[in-house]
Protein backbone atom coordinates (compact mmCIF):
# COMPACT_ATOMS: atom_id res chain seq x y z
CA UNK A 1 0.00 0.00 0.00
CA UNK A 2 1.29 3.41 -0.94
CA UNK A 3 1.69 6.21 1.63
CA UNK A 4 -0.80 9.01 0.86
CA UNK A 5 0.88 11.57 3.08
CA UNK A 6 2.83 14.27 1.32
CA UNK A 7 5.40 16.67 2.56
CA UNK A 8 4.90 20.31 1.66
CA UNK A 9 7.93 22.53 1.44
CA UNK A 10 7.57 26.14 2.53
CA UNK A 11 7.54 28.55 -0.41
CA UNK A 12 10.72 30.20 0.90
CA UNK A 13 12.61 26.99 0.17
CA UNK A 14 11.31 26.89 -3.41
CA UNK A 15 12.18 30.24 -4.99
CA UNK A 16 11.07 29.05 -8.42
CA UNK A 17 7.54 28.27 -7.18
CA UNK A 18 6.40 31.25 -5.15
CA UNK A 19 2.64 31.53 -5.01
CA UNK A 20 1.15 34.89 -6.02
CA UNK A 21 -0.50 36.90 -3.24
CA UNK A 22 -4.17 36.17 -2.75
CA UNK A 23 -6.44 39.16 -2.89
CA UNK A 24 -9.92 39.19 -1.50
CA UNK A 25 -11.71 41.96 -3.42
CA UNK A 26 -14.90 41.61 -1.38
CA UNK A 27 -13.05 42.68 1.81
CA UNK A 28 -11.50 45.81 0.34
CA UNK A 29 -14.68 47.90 -0.16
CA UNK A 30 -15.79 47.31 3.43
CA UNK A 31 -12.36 48.37 4.69
CA UNK A 32 -12.50 51.46 2.50
CA UNK A 33 -16.03 52.23 3.68
CA UNK A 34 -14.94 51.99 7.33
CA UNK A 35 -11.98 54.30 6.84
CA UNK A 36 -14.09 56.74 4.83
CA UNK A 37 -16.77 56.62 7.53
CA UNK A 38 -14.21 57.53 10.21
CA UNK A 39 -13.35 60.66 8.21
CA UNK A 40 -16.97 61.72 7.78
CA UNK A 41 -18.47 64.05 10.38
CA UNK A 42 -21.65 63.54 12.34
CA UNK A 43 -24.06 66.32 11.42
CA UNK A 44 -26.04 67.73 14.36
CA UNK A 45 -28.98 69.83 13.19
CA UNK A 46 -31.91 71.71 14.67
CA UNK A 47 -33.41 75.17 15.03
CA UNK A 48 -32.72 75.58 18.77
CA UNK A 49 -29.02 76.45 19.19
CA UNK A 50 -29.09 75.72 22.95
CA UNK A 51 -30.48 72.23 22.38
CA UNK A 52 -27.91 71.60 19.63
CA UNK A 53 -25.09 72.72 21.95
CA UNK A 54 -26.25 70.42 24.77
CA UNK A 55 -26.50 67.47 22.40
CA UNK A 56 -23.11 68.26 20.87
CA UNK A 57 -21.48 68.41 24.33
CA UNK A 58 -22.96 65.00 25.20
CA UNK A 59 -21.82 63.48 21.92
CA UNK A 60 -18.29 64.85 22.34
CA UNK A 61 -18.12 63.24 25.78
CA UNK A 62 -19.35 59.83 24.60
CA UNK A 63 -17.93 59.42 21.09
CA UNK A 64 -14.29 58.56 20.32
CA UNK A 65 -11.87 61.51 20.17
CA UNK A 66 -11.40 61.01 16.44
CA UNK A 67 -15.09 61.75 15.77
CA UNK A 68 -15.73 65.06 14.06
CA UNK A 69 -18.97 67.03 14.12
CA UNK A 70 -20.69 69.67 12.04
CA UNK A 71 -23.58 71.81 13.20
CA UNK A 72 -26.44 73.13 11.06
CA UNK A 73 -29.44 75.22 11.94
CA UNK A 74 -31.10 75.65 8.56
CA UNK A 75 -32.79 73.32 6.09
CA UNK A 76 -30.39 74.28 3.28
CA UNK A 77 -27.30 73.68 5.44
CA UNK A 78 -28.44 70.16 6.27
CA UNK A 79 -29.19 69.38 2.62
CA UNK A 80 -25.74 70.64 1.66
CA UNK A 81 -23.76 68.71 4.30
CA UNK A 82 -25.83 65.51 4.64
CA UNK A 83 -24.30 63.61 1.67
CA UNK A 84 -20.79 63.94 3.13
CA UNK A 85 -21.87 63.02 6.68
CA UNK A 86 -21.62 59.72 8.52
CA UNK A 87 -25.06 60.34 10.05
CA UNK A 88 -27.49 63.16 10.77
CA UNK A 89 -28.86 63.75 14.26
CA UNK A 90 -31.86 66.07 14.39
CA UNK A 91 -32.09 67.72 17.82
CA UNK A 92 -35.55 69.04 16.99
CA UNK A 93 -37.43 70.84 14.26
CA UNK A 94 -35.72 73.05 11.70
CA UNK A 95 -37.06 76.44 10.67
CA UNK A 96 -40.09 75.90 8.41
CA UNK A 97 -40.05 72.08 8.65
CA UNK A 98 -40.65 69.53 11.37
CA UNK A 99 -37.92 67.04 12.30
CA UNK A 100 -40.26 64.18 11.37
CA UNK A 101 -40.87 65.56 7.86
CA UNK A 102 -37.23 66.39 7.33
CA UNK A 103 -36.12 62.92 8.45
CA UNK A 104 -38.43 61.51 5.75
CA UNK A 105 -36.94 63.85 3.13
CA UNK A 106 -33.40 62.80 4.05
CA UNK A 107 -34.42 59.13 4.03
CA UNK A 108 -35.71 59.43 0.48
CA UNK A 109 -32.74 61.44 -0.81
CA UNK A 110 -30.07 59.41 1.00
CA UNK A 111 -31.47 55.94 1.81
CA UNK A 112 -28.17 54.66 3.29
CA UNK A 113 -27.66 57.69 5.54
CA UNK A 114 -28.63 57.05 9.18
CA UNK A 115 -30.96 59.80 10.44
CA UNK A 116 -31.74 60.04 14.15
CA UNK A 117 -34.53 62.29 15.33
CA UNK A 118 -34.47 63.43 18.95
CA UNK A 119 -37.27 65.29 20.65
CA UNK A 120 -38.40 66.38 24.10
CA UNK A 121 -42.06 66.27 25.03
CA UNK A 122 -41.71 69.56 26.90
CA UNK A 123 -38.90 72.08 27.34
CA UNK A 124 -37.91 70.66 30.75
CA UNK A 125 -37.52 67.02 29.63
CA UNK A 126 -34.46 65.23 28.32
CA UNK A 127 -34.16 64.47 24.63
CA UNK A 128 -35.28 61.02 23.51
CA UNK A 129 -34.74 59.20 20.23
CA UNK A 130 -37.55 58.62 17.73
CA UNK A 131 -37.48 56.40 14.69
Amino acid sequence: MRDRRTSIEPAALRPDRVAPPIECPSARPADLDRSRERDQPILVAGRDSTRRAILLDELIETMPRSTTFEVAGAFSEVLEHAPASRMVILSGDLPDVSAESFASVLGRRHPRLPVIRLEARSSGEDLCART
